[in-house]
């Protein structure tokens, strides 16, 4: 086994007092292939190479679209031409993969200016042209900025509140107003001399949301007061009015403000039994503030969505409406989730129009919304669907006449792959991504393969395609969801002594199977139970079934008591190997399949229908779900690399809807044979 280096101790100085010299030496002598370049797998890139373990990056299809993300502006001009009239005239893509969060800004001249997570604010033309672009040398901008007589603020993420000459782009001042700014999409309000954003202090860091409202004179930056609300504030957005500013915090409680000290002229508490929200709230010129909050589920899992609104002067309140979805910090157009509680807003909502004076529903829609600025409302679904909403008639109550437009996008454009950029389309996935790991680690070695496994590959190919790795970890959608070619690729992983780990998603939910055949873990570490010892531990083994025994065994874990999630991975095996189709037009024979064929329709958490779902497996993971996934298996890619502490045997789900993890061993080991009473035993003798 070669020695470490020193370049290497002081990279790894940490691993090595966690794990120990010859853990550390096993990791920098490993060899793991990862075939397939999505969800999981790419989190799985970054975090191995990162512990020091050398990379083969196996794919052999070429970068799409849908691997950098969504480009909209490449489907513009055919999408959107009957709702706009014409393509649009331009479009921009942000430097560097840079991300955009927070809205533009348009002035009286139809300017525009857009900030970056990345500390970029630029402003355009009408007609597109860069008039200038501003920079925080990499400070993260993640608010909305605000314009207002001819500057432009904004607040750093270090808490340094940014004002800028909206004509040059010039800082005109920049002030140290708290500790640090919240990594929400908060909103950045001005008026009446003043500039207000939510914000905290260093000591509140881990909170990850605002704690402080704070005010800055407008003209020389000076913090003019704080304030601090009883509750946490996210995606902060305010009401200035009448020499005052209104908000609400994240359970719906209302505080309005004198703007001169900051001083509390009312608080409304929240409602009774509050949960959490975004806490928007949205004024009017009526004397009414708008308030979108929460309440706990009593008869319903899901609680109740409210929208209230009360008197600036006083904080009566002048009506409410319940909701039996949650609200969004969605201003004056109301998002309802139609599914239960789904954090991330992805699938279709209702847009409730609501008068402003007794709050009854003017009209509503079926999904989710935005604002055009003609007074139509523009709604966008997962689907790919964009519709148009007009009140042409103009009443707002009878014979509202809507016109819509469908644009779509086909299902592989809603993927994301962080390692791969635009300028890599169409070229070779393996090759661009093995660039950009190998930059996070150059101590490593990360080589790139565009190998295939096909159907019906004999087993000496599959041996020469997993020959010299450790460990083989498989997106089944690289091989053309073909449970079959997995269970062989297993097979041959297990017959060269590698361990081998499948991937799956569907959407919200994630999935992995490992393999790790006949393991032998040496010792475990003082943070899983043991205590430090100056001898050699007692090994400990693990026989993990094949691949094949958990296809084998579906039957019975379809009808058997494992977690739900898991039986609709094995429902989707159980329909692509009867000779279901791998396309997400197959929708209505896989549900059909559940229920006529193999009469298993399990209940789980986040999924409306077998219908629905189907599709999902088709797409990537959600980030964060691909984030949590992937950590789970690079832990047990390093345990079993190291052979410290004990592995997860052997089928690992994560469900974004139940924030859970969870580990079965599947297929179940058979029961034991029931030991006879000795005195059976002894009579069966007599009987002799």
């Amino acid at each position: 086994m070669a020695a470490i280096t020193g370049d290497q101790v002081a990279v790894y100085d940490r691993q090595l007092r966690l794990w120990g010299v010859q853990a550390q030496q096993r990791l920098l002598n490993a060899k793991v292939l990862i075939w397939g370049l999505e969800g999981s797998n790419v989190e799985a890139c970054k975090n191995l190479v990162l512990a020091g373990i050398s990379l083969t990056l196996r794919d052999h299809r070429t970068v799409g679209a849908a691997d950098v993300g969504c480009d909209l502006s490449r489907m513009s001009a055919q999408d959107y031409s009957e709702w706009i009239g014409k393509g649009p005239s331009w479009s921009w893509t942000a430097p560097n993969g840079g991300v955009v969060r927070g809205s533009p800004v348009i002035d009286s001249k139809g300017d525009i200016y857009q900030s970056t997570i990345d500390g970029e604010v630029f402003k355009f033309s009408r007609t597109g042209d860069v008039l200038w672009n501003f920079t925080t040398s990499g400070i993260s901008l993640p608010g909305n900025p605000v314009l207002m007589e001819g500057v432009l603020y904004t607040i750093r993420v270090d808490g340094q509140m940014t004002a800028i000459n909206s004509d040059d782009g010039k800082l005109l001042w920049q002030t140290r107003a708290c500790g640090m700014a919240s990594g929400d999409t908060h909103s950045i309000i001005a008026g009446e001399g003043l500039v207000l954003a939510s914000c905290l202090e260093i000591r509140d860091a881990k909170i990850n949301a605002a704690t402080t409202v704070v005010a800055c004179n407008a003209t020389s930056g000076a913090v003019l007061w704080k304030f601090r609300p009883d509750m946490l504030m996210y995606n902060w957005i305010g009401s200035i009015q009448n020499g005052s500013v209104l908000f609400s915090d994240t359970l719906g409680a209302i505080y309005r403000l004198l703007l001169r000290d900051g001083s509390v002229v009312w608080k409304i508490p929240a409602p009774s039994s509050p949960a959490g929200s975004t806490g928007g709230l949205t004024g009017a010129s009526n004397g009414l503030a708008y308030v979108s909050s929460n309440m706990q589920g009593q008869n319903t899992p899901t609680g109740t969505g409210l929208v209230s609104a009360y008197s600036v002067e006083d904080g009566r309140l002048v009506w409410r409406r319940a909701f039996p979805k949650f609200p969004a910090n969605s201003g004056q157009v109301l998002d309802l989730d139609s599914f239960d509680n789904s954090p991330d807003h992805r699938h279709p909502s209702k847009v409730v129009a609501l008068d402003l004076l007794d709050g009854h529903t003017l009209w509503e829609y079926d999904l989710p919304d935005w604002h055009g600025g003609d007074g139509a409302v523009f709604v966008a679904g997962m689907s790919g669907k964009v519709y148009r909403f007009y009140d042409q008639n103009g009443d707002g109550e009878k014979g509202v006449t809507f016109t819509h437009s469908v644009s779509s996008f086909d299902h592989s454009d809603a993927g994301f792959n962080y390692f791969l950029r635009p300028e890599d389309l169409g070229q070779s996935r393996a090759t661009c991504a093995s660039k950009r790991v190998q930059e996070m680690n150059p101590l490593c070695t990360v080589s790139c393969s565009s190998d295939r496994a096909e159907t019906g590959s004999d087993e000496a190919k599959l041996k020469d395609l997993v020959k010299g790795f450790d460990i083989v970890i498989v997106g089944l959608s690289v091989l053309g969801y073909d449970f079959e070619l997995a269970s062989s690729l297993d097979a041959a992983c297990r017959s060269l002594g590698a361990g081998f780990i499948l991937t799956v998603a569907a959407g919200e939910i994630a999935f992995f199977f490992s393999d790790q055949n006949e393991h032998v873990m040496q010792e475990r570490s003082s943070a899983q139970g043991a205590a430090e010892s100056a001898g050699p531990q007692d090994p400990e083994n693990f026989s993990f079934p094949p691949f094949s025994h958990f296809l084998s065994g579906i039957p019975r874990m379809l009808h058997g008591k494992c977690d739900a999630s898991f039986k609709l991975i094995g429902l989707f095996a159980s329909f692509l190997r009867s000779g279901g189709k791998a396309t997400p037009s197959a929708a209505s024979d896989f549900e059909a399949h559940c229920r006529d064929t193999v009469k298993c329709q399990p209940s789980v958490d986040g999924i409306p229908s077998m219908k629905e779902v189907f599709g999902h497996f088709f797409v990537e993971p959600l980030i964060h779900v691909a984030s949590v996934l992937g950590g789970l298996l690079s832990q047990e890619v390093i345990k079993a690399i190291t052979r410290k502490d004990p592995p997860l045997v052997n089928s690992v789900c994560f469900n974004a809807y139940t924030s859970a993890a969870l580990v079965e061993l599947l297929p179940e080991a058979p029961p034991a044979p029931k030991k006879r009473k000795s005195v059976e035993e002894v009579a069966e003798l007599l009987d002799d």
